[in-house]
C-alpha cells in the first residue's frame, strides 16, 4: 500500500472515494493504527478499491480534493435523484436520502450552502417515509366498490335487444369506453362496466355486467391508460410535501373529467395509501389510477399515476394481497403470505433471465451474509453451515438458465408447512421435510425454476431465503447441514 493520504476527516475521504468511482456507504473501514483507516470495497460488479486514509483533526482547508471538486461531486450527486418521489420505486429512497444528505455536507464543507438543495432534501425526506415495506396484515379495503347499487341494477335493459334500448343510459352516469363492430363497452362513472356482444345491424345478442376485478380487468384493456397530456396534468397538481386537500382541490380544479376514490388502505407506520380513480372526458372514457402516500396529518408523502397493464397489475396486487391477509381463513392468510413472498422473489431473479448480465456477479450478491445462518438455522449449526456455504462458493457457483429459458417462476413455504406436507409442497424437493427441524420458523424458503414460455419444466433451484431486509442463497440447504 503506499503512503496513506492526509485528509482533514471522514468527508474528505469520501470525496477521494467518489473521484475514484466508488460508493461510500459499500466501504469496508478497518482502523490499522493510530489514525489511519483503510477504506476497501470488494462487491460483485465493482472493482476492487482500497485506500489507506491519514485522518486529521477535522480542522483547516480541504488537503486533497479542491472546492471545484467538491462542488462537482456534489452536484453529481444531486443531478441522479430524480425530480419526482416515486411510489412504486420507493424501496430506494432509504438510500436516495443518504446520497442527498452527503451532497448537503459536502456543500457546507465548502462554505456553499443551496437552498434548492435544501428543499430537494426536505421533499426526500418526506418521501422516504414510505421505503419502509407496508404491513399488509394492517390494510383494510372499503367494501362496494366497483359495483353498481340495486337502482342503477334494475334500470339495465334485457337481451335480446337493440342498441337504441341502451341510449338512454349515456348521459350522467354512463359513458361509452369503445365502439367495436362487434362488441360495445359502456361504463358507469362508479367503475362497473356492461360489455355488449352485438349481432347484425343494430342488434345487441346479449349483455354481461362486469364488477369487482372483473370489471377492473376488462378495464385494463379497453383503455386502462389517460392521454400524455392528461396524465401530465394530474401529476403536476399533487405536490409532494403539499396537504391531500390542496391535491385533491388542484385536480378537481383542472381535470376535465371526474375523480372518485377507489379505495384507501391503511399503510401501517401512521401512512395511508389512497387510490384514486380519475377519468378523463374524452371519446374513449380513458381512466386511470392515482395512487398517493399521505401522512396522518394529511400531507402527501408520495404519488405514482397507475397505468396500462403494469399499472393495474400493480393495484391489483396490491388489493388482493390485503383481502387476502384480512381473510378470517387461516389458509388463506398464509396463501397471501406465500404469493407475496414468491413475486418479490420473481422480480429478484427475473435479471438472470437476461443473457448479456454478470450471472457470476448477480449469484455473488445472493451470497449470505455473515450472521445469516443463525438466523434461518439452529443457531448451534451456523458455524458450520457458514463454512459450508463459503466451501461451495469456493468451488465455483452460478445461477443461470438453460437455452430458451426465458420465464421465471417460484414458490414460497414455511418449515411448519413441510412438516405438515401441506399440498403446495409437494413441488419442493422432498429433503425439505427432515430439514425442517433445523430451521427457524418464521422464515419463507423459496424454489424457483427458469423456464420456457409454457412450459412448467425446467432448470430448478432450491434455498432462496428472505432474512430481514435481503434475499440470501443457501443452496441445497439439506446438503449444508452437518452429519451428525
Amino acid at each position: 500500500m503506499s503512503t496513506p493520504l492526509q485528509v482533514r476527516d471522514h468527508l474528505e475521504a469520501t470525496c477521494v472515494a467518489r473521484l475514484a468511482g466508488v460508493n461510500p456507504r459499500h466501504l469496508k473501514k478497518e482502523p490499522l493504527e493510530e489514525g489511519i483507516v483503510r477504506w476497501s470495497v470488494e462487491r460483485p460488479g465493482v472493482k476492487p478499491w482500497s485506500q489507506d486514509f491519514q485522518m486529521g483533526d477535522g480542522s483547516g482547508p480541504l488537503l486533497q480534493v479542491s472546492t471545484e471538486e467538491v462542488d462537482r461531486i456534489s452536484w453529481g450527486l444531486v443531478s441522479s435523484v430524480p425530480a419526482r418521489a416515486d411510489l412504486l420505486g420507493a424501496a430506494y429512497l432509504a438510500e436516495t436520502a443518504l446520497v442527498l444528505a452527503e451532497a448537503l455536507a459536502l456543500r457546507e464543507s465548502i462554505g456553499a450552502e443551496s437552498e434548492e438543495l435544501a428543499e430537494l432534501l426536505d421533499r426526500i425526506g418526506l418521501a422516504g417515509r414510505i421505503a419502509q415495506p407496508f404491513p399488509l396484515e394492517k390494510m383494510a379495503v372499503p367494501p362496494g366498490k366497483l359495483a353498481l347499487d340495486e337502482e342503477s341494477r334494475s334500470s339495465l335493459p334485457e337481451t335480446p335487444t337493440t342498441l337504441e334500448a341502451y341510449q338512454s343510459l349515456l348521459g350522467k352516469d354512463w359513458r361509452m369506453v369503445t365502439d367495436d363492430p362487434e362488441r360495445r363497452l359502456i361504463r358507469h362513472t362508479e367503475g362497473a362496466l356492461l360489455l355488449l356482444r352485438r349481432g347484425e345491424g343494430e342488434e345487441v345478442l346479449d349483455s354481461r355486467l362486469l364488477e369487482g376485478p372483473d370489471a377492473l380487468m376488462t378495464w385494463a384493456v379497453n383503455g386502462f391508460t389517460l392521454t400524455p397530456e392528461t396524465g401530465r396534468l394530474v401529476l403536476d397538481q399533487v405536490r409532494v410535501g403539499g396537504s391531500l386537500e390542496d391535491a385533491v382541490a388542484n385536480l378537481n380544479r383542472s381535470l376535465e373529467g371526474s375523480m372518485n376514490v377507489l379505495a384507501s388502505v391503511d399503510a401501517g407506520g401512521e401512512r395511508v395509501l389512497h387510490f384514486l380513480l380519475v377519468d378523463e372526458d374524452s371519446a374513449r372514457r380513458r381512466a386511470a389510477v392515482l395512487a398517493l402516500v399521505v401522512s396522518q396529518e394529511r400531507t402527501v408523502l408520495g404519488c405514482q399515476l397507475l397505468q396500462g397493464p403494469p399499472g393495474f397489475d400493480q393495484m391489483m396486487r396490491v388489493l388482493e394481497r390485503v383481502s387476502l391477509e384480512h381473510s378470517g381463513d387461516e389458509n388463506l392468510r398464509r396463501l397471501a403470505q406465500r404469493e407475496a413472498v414468491a413475486g418479490e422473489a420473481r422480480l429478484t431473479l427475473a435479471p438472470f433471465l437476461d443473457p448479456e448480465r454478470d450471472h457470476r456477479a448477480l449469484t455473488d450478491a445472493l451470497k449470505p451474509l455473515p450472521g445469516d445462518a443463525a438466523k434461518v438455522f439452529l443457531p448451534e449449526l451456523s458455524t458450520a453451515i457458514e463454512a459450508a456455504v463459503e466451501r461451495v462458493w469456493e468451488k465455483g457457483i452460478t445461477i443461470r438458465p438453460a437455452g430458451g429459458q426465458t420465464e421465471v417462476s417460484a414458490m414460497a413455504a414455511i418449515p411448519q408447512e413441510f412438516e405438515e406436507g401441506a399440498p403446495h409442497t409437494r413441488d419442493f424437493a422432498q429433503a425439505y421435510k427432515a430439514l425442517s427441524a433445523y430451521l427457524q420458523p418464521d422464515r419463507s424458503w423459496v424454489s424457483w425454476t427458469f423456464h420456457a414460455p409454457g412450459d412448467a419444466k425446467g432448470r430448478r433451484f432450491d434455498g432462496l431465503v428472505w432474512i430481514d431486509d435481503h434475499w440470501a442463497w443457501f443452496p441445497k440447504p439439506w446438503r449444508l447441514i452437518p452429519r451428525h
